[in-house]
């Protein structure tokens, strides 16, 4: 994972702006398949009290599937309430198709603090997520 940020408005660039009912967190990452083409794995945010959030909201992400060895850089896009900001952490299966048996996820707090969740909600300047691209050598 590369950055977070968040807004009250996101684009996928062809559309209007869409409003969220609490906060768009939007997650960039970079994916590389090692052996076959792959869908990206999709993501779920977790708050700090357990409640799950995927990436049902009316914009999606530019995450898409990867030739193997070629690294990408994506963006994933998840509707969570204010208060579910600090704490969070982002869940990655190892498996692309979901399946999250055993130990075979990744956790990735997303480093949200108290003040950073207040500066998080209170933005409301139009976020446009861009399209998938080549992330260039690791």
């Amino acid at each position: 994972m590369e950055g977070v940020d968040a807004s009250t408005k996101v684009t996928d660039g062809s559309s209007h702006a869409v409003s969220a009912h609490g906060v768009f967190v939007v997650l960039t990452l970079t994916w590389q398949p090692s052996s076959k083409p792959l869908p990206t794995a999709e993501g779920t945010v977790v708050a700090s009290d357990g409640r799950r959030y995927t990436g049902g909201s009316p914009v999606t992400g530019s995450c898409s599937t990867t030739q193997p060895t070629l690294r990408i850089r994506c963006q994933q896009v998840f509707e969570l309430p204010g208060d579910a900001l600090v704490g969070a952490r982002l869940e990655l299966p190892a498996d692309p198709s979901g399946r999250t048996e055993g130990d075979q996820v990744a956790q990735v707090d997303l480093g949200i603090d108290d003040s950073q969740a207040a500066a998080l909600r209170a933005r409301t300047d139009e976020l446009t997520i861009r399209r998938s691209a080549p992330a260039g050598p690791a």
